[in-house]
């Protein structure tokens, strides 16, 4: 995904890679760092918002993504 210059291809190719996938809040703000737009940050949240296991830290990615 860091290798992909469009960031529309790197979301669809992250929602391509993760579909059996699940994160902590910590691996999606990694992941969230890698594109430099708000907007991207924001999708990214989207596509994986439903895969994080420890959702009690969620409020640590969502003050990022407002």
């Amino acid at each position: 995904i860091k290798n992909i210059p469009i960031a529309d291809d790197a979301l669809r190719e992250l929602r391509r890679l993760t579909e059996d996938k699940y994160f902590t809040v910590s691996q999606v703000k990694r992941i969230m760092g890698i594109f430099h737009f708000k907007e991207d940050k924001r999708e990214v949240f989207k596509i994986l918002k439903k895969k994080i296991i420890d959702r009690e830290n969620l409020s640590e990615i969502e003050k990022e993504v407002k």
